[in-house]
């Protein structure tokens, strides 16, 4: 079986309440794509089919949220689901979602402002469409919608942006939306490149996005993929371990007086990265939390000449 063709779901109880934001992240770390609400109560969480085969899956999984949560005896459920059943069934309980001030986040094919009573106060809004997939990014999860609201406070017209682990690309397309006139995404996944090349020509922005396939390790140079460009505006909202291992490449292809926005990890995880950013030569201009997850904003100390 190709892995995209179809996935495993795993079925958990929802921890008491609170404790989500720990059950999620405690998933996303033993390999899942997605987490999410499940209809039936509880979280669903999807693995590639080649995730799960190992005996020791399970055992981790319960050790996993064992850790994370008070939940000393989770019951876990696995089964499958066709990857056009899951788009299809994540369709249909998306709504358009108003994010800051500026975005409406709709997906493919939902009438915003017309049978959705959430999204009419939005009319007049930069309309963000997204083909449901896998890849992370739909708005739903409080990191993204930090991230959202923290580049409508910084695009310009015609600056540009650099997105770090793009997922579904929503963040990229945002900052084209928001008037960006260069902007570059980098991703590891073939899949979520795919998904997010998809998204940017559905959204009319594919000339000024670009989307590569990269690997940025602890060890990578920002010269090594962008050379000698450097942006206005650079993104990293991924999982913490990932964070902390490419925040200097991000932070080194930060423009002066650039912005460098990071995002991906629980708020009583957030010290690590701020510190990170301050050991990079950065200090925060903002800091915000959503539901337990945390965003942050920072700037090169010194403003633009630190940077020269």
């Amino acid at each position: 079986m190709n892995p995209y063709e179809g996935w495993v779901t795993l079925s958990v109880d929802a921890p008491p309440r609170g404790q989500e934001v720990y059950l999620v992240e405690a998933l996303r770390r033993v390999g899942a794509r997605v987490v999410e609400p499940s209809p039936e109560g509880g979280y669903v969480a999807l693995f590639t089919p080649g995730a799960t085969r190992s005996g020791g899956f399970l055992p981790q999984v319960r050790a996993a949220v064992r850790a994370a949560t008070s939940l000393r005896d989770p019951e876990l459920r696995l089964g499958q689901i066709g990857a056009e059943d899951w788009a299809g069934r994540r369709a249909s309980e998306l709504r358009p979602l108003p994010v800051g001030t500026r975005l409406l986040v709709a997906p493919e094919g939902s009438e915003p402002g017309r049978s959705d009573a959430q999204a009419a106060p939005a009319s007049g809004r930069l309309l963000l469409r997204l083909r449901v997939g896998t890849a992370f990014g739909t708005a739903e999860h409080p990191t993204t919608r930090l991230c959202l609201e923290a580049l409508e406070q910084v695009v310009a017209p015609g600056s540009s942006l650099l997105d770090v682990g793009s997922g579904s690309g929503i963040l990229s397309i945002a900052g084209a939306l928001l008037g960006a006139g260069r902007v570059l995404g980098l991703e590891t996944d073939p899949h979520a490149c795919g998904e997010a090349r998809a998204n940017a020509t559905l959204n009319g922005v594919s000339e000024r996005v670009e989307l590569r396939r990269v690997r940025v390790t602890g060890a990578t140079r920002p010269t090594e993929l962008v050379g000698e460009a450097h942006f206005d505006t650079v993104v990293a909202n991924v999982e913490r371990p990932v964070l902390l291992e490419v925040l200097d490449f991000a932070a080194g292809a930060v423009a002066p007086g650039g912005t460098l926005i990071l995002s991906g990890v629980p708020r009583h995880e957030a010290e690590a990265p701020i510190a990170a950013a301050g050991d990079a030569g950065f200090f925060p201009l903002a800091l915000r939390t959503k539901d337990g997850w945390w965003c942050g904003s920072f700037e090169r100390q010194g403003g633009a000449d630190a940077a020269r």
